[in-house]
């Protein structure tokens, strides 16, 4: 069964961010390890915009420094996402043509 999106809009310019901090990785051998991130800058996938953000849309993927939110976040079950100011946003990921 295919787990639905929850429908989550955060208010004014907040943004909400899914953020993997631990990763599955195989290595060429075929061993599966994760790789916990110890960064404090992560890269995350957009999730949702509030409405006065234009900059962004769900799907852009962002950089931004862990706890710049004071560590806020929505959680429903196994569904959570980081809230953060967009100004707290350092770079948005462009695909290039």
């Amino acid at each position: 069964m295919k787990k639905q999106k929850k429908k989550f809009t955060p208010t004014r310019d907040l943004v909400a961010l899914e953020t993997t901090l631990k990763e599955k990785k195989t290595t060429e051998h075929g061993i599966v390890y994760t790789q916990v991130s110890d960064n404090y800058y992560v890269w995350s996938t957009v999730y949702s915009v509030g409405p006065k953000v234009k900059e962004v849309k769900p799907g852009d993927v962002v950089y931004w420094k862990l706890g710049s939110n004071n560590s806020e976040f929505y959680k429903d079950g196994d569904f959570i996402v980081d809230i953060v100011n967009f100004t707290d946003l350092l770079v948005v990921k462009c695909e290039t043509r």
